[in-house]
């Protein structure tokens, strides 16, 4: 079983690989109150809402992919 730092950089890893396969038009869709829906997200790479405001580079991932 992983600890918390290999699921950590595990969630990481599938979001970056999620990100990369969506097109802008495929983030537009899951838009809410101007930020990306975190429920989508925790869906689409199989991990817990919390995951992705406790995890700090998971965080900043999405922020990042917010920003761009």
């Amino acid at each position: 079983m992983a600890n918390g730092q290999q699921k950590a950089q595990q969630y990481l890893d599938a979001f970056e690989a999620w990100a990369s396969t969506q097109s802008d038009e495929d983030f537009k869709q899951i838009i809410n109150q101007g930020k990306l829906h975190r429920g989508e997200i925790s869906k689409a790479i199989g991990c817990s809402r919390s995951a992705l405001t406790q995890n700090p580079k998971l965080k900043r991932a999405v922020e990042r992919v917010e920003n761009e």
